[in-house]
């Protein structure tokens, strides 16, 4: 989650990769894949983006993060508000 916030996308991708390979908790699978999708977004690979949300929400449907993050996504993609744990990544 810190390279999340410190914006290391390509070392949070990899560490995020391994959680959801590993992991047998699926809130913290959906936590991963909502962390995928995010690093996509910011990259504006909107359709992985939107696939890995989509993938976070049927692992863990009570995992609200990744449908606010895919609606974002849909409705405003070049000016992206992301959630993301307890913060929010603005990209723009």
């Amino acid at each position: 989650m810190t390279y999340m916030h410190l914006q290391e996308w390509s070392e949070a991708q990899r560490h995020f990769q391994l959680l959801v390979a590993l992991t047998d908790y699926p809130k913290w699978r959906a936590l991963g894949y909502n962390a995928l999708g995010c690093i996509q977004a910011v990259h504006m690979n909107m359709e992985h983006a939107e696939q890995f949300f989509l993938k976070a929400h049927e692992t863990c449907p009570s995992f609200k993060d990744s449908l606010t993050n895919l609606k974002c996504c849909k409705e405003t993609p070049q000016q992206l508000s992301l959630f993301f744990g307890s913060t929010e990544l603005c990209c723009l």
